[in-house]
């Protein structure tokens, strides 16, 4: 079934270091994190759990309003407890949905909205114009124009806002040249 959706993917930034490091503190925390951060908050902004990815998440919201009150709500408790750092992409737009068991969603928009998470800068959150336009005045004073970003694989480009900056390096950004580039700067010998 196809519909209009709001979807939202969450991100750890160093996940797979925090797990090197400490594999059952992490996992430790995931669960407390779960228990204490995701379900309250999805519960409060009324957002449905697609699936848990280990180091990140998959919901769908019906509201972008309350996606990014959830997306920012996740933000400032995960500053304030400094144990992790996220990333959040959010886009809206037709969603094809697969009742399961277990549930999913497929199309552009998941991955537009994987394109936007991937290119946050850990702490932010990213989006696109089709949720900004949704936004109230004060949720709208959060984000700052990013202007149009091509992203890998996807065919037209999306004007970003976000939280913070975009991470430029990041893979999920498209390439014009994708060669590597190399710059030659003439040396010069000075005889004595």
């Amino acid at each position: 079934m196809r519909s209009l959706g709001v979807i939202f993917l969450a991100d750890i930034v160093g996940y797979s270091k925090m797990m090197a490091r400490n594999e059952p503190e992490t996992l430790e925390f995931l669960r407390t994190f779960s228990k204490t951060i995701i379900r309250p908050t999805l519960e409060k902004h009324s957002g449905t759990m697609i699936k848990s990815l280990g180091d990140g998440w998959l919901l769908e919201f019906q509201s972008a309003r309350n996606a990014v009150n959830c997306a920012i709500d996740w933000q400032n408790l995960s500053k304030r407890d400094e144990k992790i750092s996220l990333r959040v992409g959010i886009h809206l737009g037709d969603v094809e949905h697969e009742d399961g068991p277990p549930p999913d969603v497929y199309g552009d928009t998941v991955n537009i909205a994987a394109r936007l998470e991937s290119i946050a800068e850990p702490g932010d959150v990213a989006i696109s114009t089709s949720v900004y336009l949704c936004l109230d005045d004060e949720q709208t004073k959060l984000f700052q124009n990013c202007g149009k970003q091509s992203l890998k694989n996807i065919t037209t480009p999306i004007e970003v806002w976000s939280t913070g900056n975009l991470n430029v390096g990041s893979t999920g950004l498209a390439r014009d040249n994708v060669k590597p580039a190399i710059s030659i700067k003439p040396v010069e010998f000075i005889d004595n």
